[in-house]
């Protein structure tokens, strides 16, 4: 199966072209990941919007202080990766990353938030040219995959782990994640339940990278009013 171009990939084809003190435009990063990841034989992005999913993976990267980031005037961002910061992780290191059998993690946290799928919902939905299919989002503080199983109950096949976030407060997250999907359009009203949403795993990935960015920021700026104050 072909490697997608995926938040995790995106980040290790990143860090592996740039050199250490040398800014680059996002645009400009973005296009040599990409050609990177295409000389390599990978499947593309799924993500409806994929230099947006881009510059928050690299936000992600800025957070754990593996890269710099600076605004230009007219609003462009560019990132600089930082001289001595830890060891570049391969794409085997990524593809071993992914833990319980997820296609997708993010965190270590102690809970659990988690997105399963049944393979032939996304398979029709792929036959019809739409990246977006049915997709559970949940949370729990057992082991996913038993969480996932009673879930799935009777289902004619078995329910695939598409996203694992481990996170300190999944009673938290979990709204916010339901609550921006559906202000989004893409709750499945008709579903059984209410944590069915039609969309891709990608687009999950970056809420929660996005919100983790955002919250990093927030908890950097409290420290810094406290180290003012």
């Amino acid at each position: 199966m072909k490697q997608k171009l995926t938040p995790e990939v995106m980040r290790a084809h990143a860090l592996a072209i740039m050199s250490e003190n040398k800014w680059y435009p996002s645009t400009e990063l973005y296009g040599l990941v990409k050609e990177t990841h295409d000389k390599m034989g990978g499947a593309p992005s799924q993500n409806t919007n994929p230099q947006h999913t881009f510059t928050t993976a690299l936000k992600v990267l800025r957070e754990k202080q593996q890269l710099e980031s600076r605004s230009n005037p007219d609003g462009t961002l560019e990132f600089k990766r930082v001289s001595g910061a830890d060891p570049i992780p391969s794409l085997a290191d990524v593809e071993r990353g992914l833990e319980q059998g997820a296609e997708l993690s993010i965190g270590d946290g102690p809970e659990h938030l988690y997105g399963w799928y049944l393979p032939a919902y996304r398979e029709l939905a792929t036959l019809k040219g739409s990246p977006r299919s049915p997709i559970t989002i949940g949370r729990t503080v057992r082991n996913p995959e038993e969480r996932i199983n009673d879930s799935a109950g009777l289902a004619p096949e078995h329910p695939k782990l598409g996203i694992l976030v481990k996170v300190a407060n999944a009673q938290e997250w979990e709204p916010y994640l339901q609550a921006t999907l559906t202000l989004e359009g893409h709750r499945l009203t008709g579903a059984k339940g209410t944590e069915w949403f039609d969309t891709t795993l990608e687009d999950v990935q970056e809420l929660v990278e996005t919100e983790m960015a955002r919250i990093g920021e927030k908890n950097h700026e409290n420290a810094e009013d406290s180290t003012n104050a």
